[in-house]
């Protein structure tokens, strides 16, 4: 089978593996911090708490100062639905922060296109303590980081240009929801906004790109209702010179390529002097991927 190495450098066999080695990490680290810290709380846990008993009895309603943690509230009021207690917090802030370290991993795949990288990553996600500490506290900075991993996910697939729609809908959620979980993740939203606005300038301004000399069409509007004739007028005389001039060249230097090659071997078939470029690859020598899981 042959294997294009221009489309596909990288090739992704199975990552179960490297899962594996994150599963093991992630229960040995955090099983370790749970006990030897326990659960942990802080003044603003309980008006979290409160927040989120208010909202189950009244429903969802504006509070000052506390509004902009509803996200966290909410993850409050969902956790003990289904696990009372502060127990019930905190599992859920774990499973969020194991699906975190797995979307990190294939963040890293999909921007570096390298297992190897990714996995290096996935480590260093785990070996920074805070991160793991914070899963111990019923606080909102464990859910903000699982939500940011979450969403650098959708962000990277968007990046190598194959973001579904679908996949779209759970990416706007997701960020809204970390937007609202805290109110300093309004530094994500001016990113996310940054990157917004920078693809649609890209995209208007690599839409428009035809040579306006000397104020021809002062407009976009004038060069777009322009004519064919009118649009090749427009175009500098220099630029087909330069294209007749790049034109010869090319075949010029084709046409010296192919006699260097010609020349290269001679009649005699003992007597072949191949390039090693033209060599085929021996049976004891298979082609394969830059890396191996």
């Amino acid at each position: 089978m042959e294997i294009n190495l221009k489309s596909k450098i990288y090739i992704l066999k199975s990552p179960f593996p490297h899962l594996l080695i994150f599963t093991i990490l992630f229960i040995l680290i955090n099983g370790a911090l749970l006990m030897k810290l326990g659960i942990m709380t802080d003044d603003d846990t309980w008006g979290y708490l409160q927040y989120a008993a208010e909202i189950r009895e009244q429903g969802l309603f504006f509070k000052p100062h506390l509004f902009w943690y509803i996200g966290y509230a909410l993850f409050i009021l969902g956790a003990n639905s289904l696990i009372p207690g502060f127990e019930g917090i905190v599992i859920f802030q774990y499973i969020f922060a194991y699906i975190a370290l797995i979307a990190i991993y294939f963040t890293s795949i999909n921007i570096f296109q390298n297992p190897k990288t990714a996995l290096f990553t996935g480590i260093c996600f785990l070996g920074f303590f805070m991160i793991s500490f914070w899963n111990l506290f019923l606080y909102a900075e464990s859910l903000l980081i699982s939500l940011y991993c979450i969403s650098f996910y959708f962000l990277s697939k968007a990046y190598r240009g194959n973001l579904k729609t679908y996949q779209k809908v759970i990416a706007i959620l997701i960020a809204a929801w970390a937007i609202l979980v805290k109110p300093t993740a309004v530094a994500f939203l001016a990113a996310l906004l940054a990157v917004g606005l920078y693809k649609l300038f890209t995209k208007y301004t690599l839409s428009f790109r035809i040579y306006l000399p000397k104020g021809r069409f002062t407009s976009r509007r004038e060069a777009e209702e322009a004519s064919p004739a009118e649009l090749q007028e427009s175009v500098p005389q220099d630029c087909g010179k330069i294209s007749s001039t790049h034109t010869q060249l090319t075949q010029s230097t084709n046409s010296t390529q192919s006699t260097q090659l010609t020349n290269s071997f001679s009649l005699h078939p003992s007597s072949f002097n191949t390039p090693s470029s033209l060599r085929p690859l021996p049976l004891s020598s298979p082609l394969r991927a830059p890396f191996s899981i």
